[in-house]
């Protein structure tokens, strides 16, 4: 425990010059607003760079239909070429031709004429759609270039701004470690705070009082602390709760109602540590003595259990189980009031023995040990107890199955069942032995029939597991 301590107390002084550390290269006090202000100025920053990315991702699209635009324009502009110079020689060919006719071929003069005049027509539109072609090249090369241009401009401001915003989530980013650290604080002085009270507080009620108290106060603490690391962001805090608290529902619903089961546990106390409680556990009842409550389990040293001799016997495993086991089903608390249990002891003498004897040589024999355990009863008993009432044996006597039962019902600590038996056994073995006493144990009787061979025989008495 002292290594523990010091330990505990070496990191919360570590915390402490992290803390002042981190104030110092954030500019501001351990509990300044350091944090708002990063906050603010990382969010002013995150949306100009979004701004700039969506502007660079606009200017990029342009880029690529003026590119599509370009590469159409050039290949559609010298095909205009070609049918201009197609149709002009067309027209050349044809007004030569128009020439040589001698003026009596009328008829084919007028032929030709209107043909060369739908060549012009249609060489004047190729010309308009051409010089549009032209014109939209060199528009779309014009817009290309400032796009380009553009691009770079924006590529550095969206650099530029980059690092500010990573300068901002290191500044926010120390803030809020800043502030993780001050709560870790909290709860490595919440450990110190447990160390003390099991080393110099022995009431255990109360001692669950105050570590009850110690643990509100510190969560209180940590929840302050965040409020003070988000005010003037309490939207962020809030979605992040939010957010925070249905992944517990969802995904931590056990855990969670393990935590306020640990709390129903130390407020109501229906057991503590050291209690002897008997619970169902993965489809058996699982019996132990509570060796620590904690947030999420419960810690038992585990016994035999069960209705045997050695049911207070420790078989060396340790159970734990979550603590919202207590509100799903119902479990006992064996030493809930005191640690004094009750135990039974029987004798079954048989029919043929002295019933009178036997149970004044057991009721001589329990008293012998009764007083032993008072002489010693901080093993066996407690030191606050009724001699007369309470804990003093009784030895009731009645007819079994096979001879003569008596029963004693006497009053032991838990754990001692097993010591405190083999006292009564010796005890009333050795007086029986002198007496004359026979305990009673199944036996068979053999009846003769009426075959010759059995006529002149006496009737045997077999042990168990003897053949006849």
């Amino acid at each position: 425990m002292k290594k523990l301590f010091f330990f505990l107390l070496g990191v919360l002084l570590a915390a402490s010059l992290v803390v002042i550390v981190l104030s110092r290269s954030t500019g501001g006090d351990i509990f300044g607003p350091t944090t708002t202000q990063s906050s603010t100025q990382l969010n002013t920053q995150a949306e100009r760079v979004s701004l700039l990315n969506e502007r660079l991702s606009a200017t990029r699209n342009q880029i690529t239909d003026l590119e599509r635009t370009l590469k159409v324009l050039t290949t559609e502009i010298p095909n205009l070429q070609a049918a201009e110079n197609s149709l002009t020689a067309q027209i050349e060919d044809l007004t030569s031709e128009l020439q040589d006719l001698n003026e009596n071929e009328t008829g084919e003069s007028e032929i030709l004429e209107a043909q060369i005049t739908t060549l012009n027509e249609e060489l004047l539109a190729t010309k308009t759609e051409l010089t549009a072609a032209r014109a939209d090249q060199a528009a779309s090369s014009e817009a290309l270039d400032i796009a380009r241009s553009e691009v770079e401009v924006i590529v550095a401001e969206r650099e530029e701004a980059t690092r500010v915003l990573q300068t901002e989530v290191v500044t926010f980013s120390l803030g809020v470690t800043r502030y993780l650290v001050i709560i870790l604080m909290y709860w490595v002085v919440y450990q110190l705070y447990r160390l003390l009270l099991s080393r110099f507080v022995q009431n255990e009620p109360l001692k669950d009082i105050l570590v009850l108290i110690g643990t509100l106060v510190t969560i209180l603490a940590s929840v302050v602390t965040l409020l003070i690391a988000f005010i003037g962001n309490l939207t962020l805090l809030v979605t992040s709760f939010g957010v925070f608290s249905a992944a517990l529902v969802v995904a931590l619903q056990d855990l969670v109602s393990s935590f306020f089961a640990w709390v129903l546990i130390k407020a109501r106390g229906p057991f503590k540590t050291h209690d002897t409680i008997e619970i169902p556990f993965q489809g058996e009842t699982v019996t132990g003595v509570v060796q620590m409550v904690g947030f999420l389990r419960t810690q038992l040293q585990e016994k035999v259990g069960g209705n045997s001799l050695d049911r207070e016997e420790a078989t060396g495993k340790t159970i734990f189980f979550p603590n919202n086991l207590i509100l799903k089903q119902s479990f006992r608390n064996l030493t809930h009031d005191n640690r004094i249990l009750r135990h039974q002891f029987e004798v079954i003498i048989t029919f043929e023995s002295d019933f009178e004897l036997a149970r004044h040589i057991l009721d001589e024999g329990v008293k012998r040990v009764y007083a032993y355990m008072v002489d010693h009863k901080d093993i066996y008993l407690d030191d606050v107890f009724n001699v007369k009432t309470l804990y003093t044996p009784k030895t009731y006597l009645s007819i079994a199955g096979n001879g003569v039962r008596l029963t004693v019902w006497y009053a032991a600590r838990t754990g001692s069942l097993r010591d405190v038996i083999e006292r009564f056994s010796r005890e009333i073995l050795r007086e029986f032995n002198v007496h004359g006493i026979d305990l009673a144990y199944p036996t068979s009787r053999v009846i003769p029939t009426a075959d010759e061979k059995f006529i002149d025989r006496p009737p045997r008495f077999l042990e168990p597991g003897v053949d006849a």
